[in-house]
């Protein structure tokens, strides 16, 4: 299946989420990064060498039928500092790391959609769909600027939210997005690949409030 169809299928049940959206959902926590994405050892191809950082997070759920099942939508700002001792393992291997070192920031927005599953008011589950835009911020050694271009990848997710109340929710998410294809990233410093594929696995934990009525 092509990337077109993808796009199309998933936008179109965006749209049908939004047109029949009942409640919706604003929350902030923490994204703590998992598998590859959080191994910091930099000698490891695959590792992203990211640390827990912080997420913001929309989400709208439709109506719910007699069953409780309902069409979701959720979308995430994602940010994710360097590993410090990812920082530390760098800078061993330095005669004399440089004063103006910047080690990259990530950066990245999943956007899910899917089927709500409430059989409980006062706690729910999901599950659904992903695409995922992902951007390492630049990291600069001395003279030497490292720029990685931004990606866009597939993947899953799951969600659970524990209601306290009518207006607030403990929402957690984990997404599971294959495939971002990092290209001319500072990787090669360490000898890695100049292009490589980075599965990013993520879990986010917010504290929700409903927003309107």
């Amino acid at each position: 299946m092509s990337k077109k169809i993808l796009l199309t299928g998933f936008f179109a049940l965006v749209f049908l989420s939004a047109l029949y959206g009942q409640t919706h959902w604003l929350g902030l926590g923490p994204s703590v990064p998992l598998a590859d994405f959080g191994e910091a050892d930099v000698e490891h191809p695959t590792s992203g060498m990211a640390a827990t950082g912080m997420a913001l997070g929309y989400e709208f759920i439709g109506p719910t039928d007699s069953v409780g099942l309902a069409i979701f939508f959720n979308a995430s700002f994602i940010w994710n500092p360097f590993d410090e001792s990812s920082e530390a393992q760098i800078e061993s291997s330095m005669r004399s790391p440089p004063e103006n070192l910047k080690y990259s920031h990530y950066f990245g927005l999943p956007m899910a959609a899917g089927v709500n599953f409430s059989p409980r008011n006062t706690w729910q589950v999901s599950a659904g769909g992903v695409i995922s835009f992902f951007k390492p911020s630049a990291m600069v050694m001395g003279r030497d600027v490292y720029k990685i271009k931004g990606t866009t990848g597939f993947g899953l997710t799951l969600g659970a939210s524990l209601h306290i109340g009518s207006r607030v929710a403990l929402k957690a998410r984990y997404y599971w997005l294959t495939n971002h294809r990092l290209k001319n990233g500072y990787y090669r410093y360490y000898n890695s690949p100049e292009n490589k594929v980075q599965n990013v696995n993520e879990l986010t934990a917010m504290l929700a409030f409903r927003l309107g009525d």
